[in-house]
Formats: C-alpha cells, structure tokens, sequence
C-alpha cells in the first residue's frame, strides 16, 4: 500500500466506526482532489484524463458512520491545505443551477460532498436545478472547455475537475434510484464501495493524532504545488494493463447492459489510479511521470473490488423501473410479515404499498404466474359462511430458498 493511504487509514480509524475500506478510496478522493489536472494521461480515448474520481459508499444507516467518515478526510485533512484565496476545496450544491455554475467558471475543481445521496438527488431534481445531473456527466469527461447557457448569457468552465463522494443505504438504492440515473449514465461514472462487514463499536473516540495530520496535509501540499504533467506507462506495466483490459472486457459481454456501463468505466479508472499510485510511490510529493508495474497491480486490485460490488449492485439489487421497485418491495413485505402466520392479508398489504388497486392488482397477478407467492383465499370464521372471504399471500418455498 502507499505510504499516504497508509498514514490516511492510521489516522482515520481510531476517529470512527466506519470500515476500514471506506477510509482507503476517501484518501483516492483526497488526494485526486488536491492533483488535480496537474497530470494527464492520454491513453485513455481522444482526450488527456486527469484522475478525477466518483464515489457512493454504501452501508447500513448509522452504524457505518458514513458521515464522519466523510467529514474527517474534508475537515480534518483536505480544508487544512492552504489554497488560493478565490479558491474552495469543497464544493457548495445548496443553491440554484446558475449559482453553481457561475461558482464553477470561477473555481472548476474540488469535489461534491454529500452525506446523504438522497440530497444530492434531490438537488439535482429541484424544478430551477433541472439539467444539473447532464451537466455533471459532461464535466466527468473533463472537457478542456465546457459552455453553457444561464439567464446572464454563456458562461465557460476551463478545465473542469470534479470528484463526488456520497453515501447511501441499499435500502435506499432501492426503493429510490430510477431508471435513467443508470441508463442515462450517471450511476455508471461512480464507483460503488459497499461494506458488509461485522461493526466495530468504538465507545469513546480519541483526540486526532496531530503529528500525522502534520504529516498527511504536508504531503498534500507537495503535491498541490507539483506539475507532474503527460504520464505514460512503462513497457511491462502497459502490457499488463492491456491484458487485464481484454479479460474484464471479455468477461462484461455477458452481462446486463447497465453493468456493461458501469464496468466500462472501471476500465478508465483504472488509469487513474494507476497515476494517483505513481504520484504516492515518493515520500516527497515529487511523484513519477512513469506508471510502473506496482502502480498498475495496485490500480487493478483496486478496481476489481469496486467492480464485485458494481455487480452486486447494479445486477442484483437495485431496480430499473417502477414495476421491479413494487415487486421486490412486496415481496420483501410478504415474506417478511406473513410466512408463519398465515399470510399477508390483501387489504394490509395494499395499505402499506400506497399504490393504485389496479397496478397492485396486476403486480399480484405476475408474481404468481411467475410462481414467486401462494394466493389464498379463507374466511376468518369459517362458521360465517356467508362472510367474504379474505385474500392471502404468502412466499412460494423454492423462491425463498433462491433468494
């Protein structure tokens, strides 16, 4: 591991329960953060990429701390390092469109924080902030110069660097994430760090160890100030990455479109690791403009991690449309609420959905012509024979045990 990712994950730990995974990829963002485009790599499609990085960091509410994990690598770390007095680290998405445009043409690096990915959507959607989200999705692609249209006239963003870091729940994922944030792209340019590991409880947390926060915003500022510029990759290391390129590419044909997507941009990402990996491997900040074998092997390990989890997620758990939002979430009432007692009554479950009798109606009718649930319908006393009787659901035996 690199020596800053070493000291980031050291001086972390001990303020927060959050996994020890989400530290490593929040000081990738720290660090892309702060380099910028102060170095490029040209093998990656028509343009030169500077090693910008999207990230959501999935994990149960609460328990992960996702937002002290994040507001650790901000506030202690990267808002200590001096910048310029017009410029930010931390870039604000609480106003309007043209607010953060305008603020953009001014200051077009830094990174997005939100805690929650909830808000983050929820700005974007707002009725004046329409757009923002294709907005985004152009500036990942780092354009040397984005133009745009505001009340005031055309405003120009040179040299755009944008990271994101936000949090979620699969919950959320879920029941929230619609289709055309996956199929629309934006969903694919984030890597997905999900953890599913056992708590760590931390009752009382210590002061922050100052001498390594020192130490980590020192290297931050050798790096800030350093010009790496073109980076290549040395003969060895470029030809393993086009072999581990061919075999993720063979490996994603088989796979739904929208994890194709989303797996084609790990293959980008891989580059810039491979360049932050470089960049880290001197102890002085000066870094390398030549990406050897050990900078690759780190990259693609990392990648390939985010890659499980872009699988899991992408394929298994969150949905792509309306209909898969209502079923899954059904099914999870169903089963959670019914087996053993008897079922899940018909008007109980269609309270809880809130959806139209009709749509549940023909939600109901697919999961059991796909043998997903058991229909039945008994009265409450059968002494009562002329009572109406009662519709029940329960979970079919071979779809629990598949799930």
């Amino acid at each position: 591991m690199n020596q800053f990712i070493d000291d980031y994950i050291k001086f972390a730990s001990p303020l927060t329960e959050a996994p020890r995974r989400f530290h490593y990829y929040m000081a990738y963002l720290i660090l892309s953060s702060v380099v910028k485009r102060n170095c490029t790599y040209a093998g990656s499609g028509s343009f030169d990429l500077s090693p910008n990085l999207w990230f959501i960091f999935i994990g149960k509410s609460s328990i992960t701390k996702k937002s002290t994990m994040l507001n650790i690598g901000i506030r202690h770390i990267l808002e200590s390092v001096v910048v310029n007095e017009n410029e930010r680290w931390v870039l604000q998405t609480d106003g309007s469109k043209e607010a953060f445009i305008e603020s953009l043409s001014l200051n077009p690096s830094g990174i997005i924080v939100h805690s929650e990915f909830a808000n983050f959507a929820g700005w974007m959607e707002r009725q004046y902030n329409l757009g923002i989200m294709s907005i985004l999705m152009d500036l990942y692609d780092q354009p040397n110069a984005y133009v745009t249209k505001l009340k005031k006239g055309e405003t120009t963003i040179r040299n755009p660097h944008l990271n994101i870091a936000t949090c979620t729940t699969m919950e959320y994922l879920n029941e929230n994430l619609k289709e055309s944030q996956i199929s629309g792209g934006f969903l694919p340019r984030f890597n997905i760090v999900i953890d599913n590991s056992s708590p760590t409880y931390i009752p009382v947390t210590p002061p922050p160890n100052q001498e390594l926060k020192t130490k980590l915003v020192w290297y931050l500022e050798k790096i800030k100030s350093r010009v790496v510029g073109p980076m290549r990759y040395d003969d060895k290391a470029l030809g393993m990455y086009k072999e581990w390129y061919l075999e993720i590419s063979k490996m994603a044909e088989g796979l739904p479109s929208n994890v194709c997507s989303s797996i084609s941009r790990r293959l980008t990402d891989c580059n810039k690791f491979a360049m932050l990996n470089s960049i880290m491997r001197t102890s002085d900040g000066i870094g390398e403009s030549v990406m050897n074998v050990s900078d690759f092997d780190e990259a693609s390990k990392t990648v390939e991690q985010i890659i499980e989890n872009v699988r899991e997620v992408v394929s298994d758990k969150i949905t792509t449309n309306d209909y898969q939002v209502q079923r899954n979430k059904i099914l999870e009432i169903i089963g959670k609420y019914s087996n053993g007692n008897g079922g899940m009554p018909h008007s109980v479950l269609l309270k809880i959905m809130k959806m139209d009798s009709r749509r549940f109606g023909d939600v109901m009718f697919t999961l059991e012509e796909e043998d997903s649930i058991t229909v039945e319908k008994k009265r409450k006393d059968d002494s009562l024979t002329l009572s109406k009787p009662t519709t029940y659901y329960r979970i079919k035996e071979n779809h629990e045990n598949n799930n």
